[in-house]
């Protein structure tokens, strides 16, 4: 389970046929208005192993 259909892609090729792909944003969707669902919930839950690609930000002191 990937966040991002760009990391799926990644993720099947490092995979190849050993790996079973999806994400939660859908093929040519928005990922900064995409808004995620109860049943997105369950397959993230489900997934053996999860990636995502987020920004951390740290506060300046």
């Amino acid at each position: 389970m990937t966040t991002t259909e760009t990391l799926a892609d990644l993720a099947q090729q490092v995979g190849g046929d050993r790996v079973e792909v999806s994400s939660l944003v859908p093929a040519g969707g928005d990922p900064h208005s995409y808004e995620p669902t109860p049943a997105d919930a369950g397959r993230v839950a489900k997934a053996d192993v999860t990636f995502t690609n987020h920004s951390c930000s740290r506060n300046s002191r």
